[in-house]
């Protein structure tokens, strides 16, 4: 049994990955008055699990982006505490759950006690099938009237491959794009080094302030992991009409299903580029703004936050 409690609600902690904490935190701050939305990094450090461990005795929610079949330290006294707690599944934690649950070292207390939301359509199936009944509640969106931007001087195909998890994001494949499209350079953001000789057409970026303005040098945005969950970059591409693709189907986003799917994508937008004849992606950029707007995004996931479970 479920109601909506907008007079008892007054603190929520947010926890779990701290960089999606904290903005999803701040987004949530400007829709919503009436509750006190505070981000902890519970894990970083001693005084972050002393923050958090001062802050839970009166919060009335523990919100954890990135969810966890077993209990750290945070969830441990969430749940002796009888505090509500609302996992928001994000991509890999799906993954780790997947083990933790398939080799018996899950918290079968934690899983039942807690509310479950994930941030993409593909998610909410792979937890259904370990037991995990999770709402679909997005967390990518746009803070502004999105804008194209118009597209660069020169074809660049940008993507992100994190360090020390290059085969994981799909390194081999933008190898494997360089060496057959030579002419087009391929910038490639966070990773500084890499083991092996790279062609000489991709570049490693290292840290990069922010993605969102690199994108504008950009034609295609590739994001090509062996696992995802809705990242941010998908949407920050769109909105300002980049080209993507990716390992799910969204609208306006290309799925290579092999290796020369995506050859013949590139092959397609490099000539149509060649020739003057390609617009910006209209597609994608519709689909960001009409489904991805702060404003529906957090204003859902805000009341969502807000229905709590009388049984527990």
């Amino acid at each position: 049994m479920s109601r909506l409690h907008d007079k008892k609600i007054r603190k929520i902690l947010v926890i779990g990955l701290p960089y999606f904490a904290e903005i999803t935190a701040k987004r949530l701050s400007v829709f919503d008055s009436t509750c006190k939305y505070i981000p902890i990094d519970s894990s970083a450090n001693i005084w972050g699990a002393l923050k958090f461990a001062v802050n839970i005795w009166n919060a009335d929610i523990v919100y954890m982006i990135g969810g966890s079949a077993t209990c750290g330290g945070a969830l441990r006294l969430s749940l002796l505490l009888r505090k509500h707690i609302i996992m928001h599944w994000v991509g890999t934690d799906v993954i780790e759950a997947k083990k933790n649950i398939q080799s018996g070292n899950s918290n079968k207390k934690l899983i039942t006690y807690a509310r479950h939301f994930c941030d993409a359509p593909w998610l909410q199936e792979e937890l259904h099938s370990i037991g995990i009944e999770a709402s679909l509640k997005y967390l990518s969106c746009i803070d502004n009237e999105p804008k194209i931007e118009p597209l660069p001087p020169k074809f660049l195909i940008l993507s992100y491959v994190g360090k020390g998890r290059e085969s994981f994001y799909g390194i081999e494949k933008l190898i494997a794009i360089a060496e057959r499209f030579p002419q087009i350079p391929i910038e490639i953001s966070t990773l500084e080094t890499y083991k092996h000789n790279l062609p000489k057409n991709i570049r490693l970026l290292g840290f990069v302030p922010s993605l969102k303005e690199k994108m504008k040098e950009c034609v295609l945005f590739l994001r090509l992991p062996e696992h995802d969950g809705f990242p941010f970059t998908i949407i920050e591409a769109m909105e300002i009409g980049r080209y993507v693709a990716y390992i799910h189907e969204l609208p306006g986003v290309f799925k290579p299903n092999t290796k020369e799917d995506l050859f013949e994508y590139i092959e397609q937008l490099y000539a149509k580029y060649s020739i003057g004849l390609l617009e910006p992606n209209y597609s994608g950029f519709e689909y960001v703004r009409n489904n991805h707007s702060a404003a529906g995004v957090i204003g859902n996931l805000m009341q969502s936050l807000k229905v709590q479970n009388d049984d527990k």
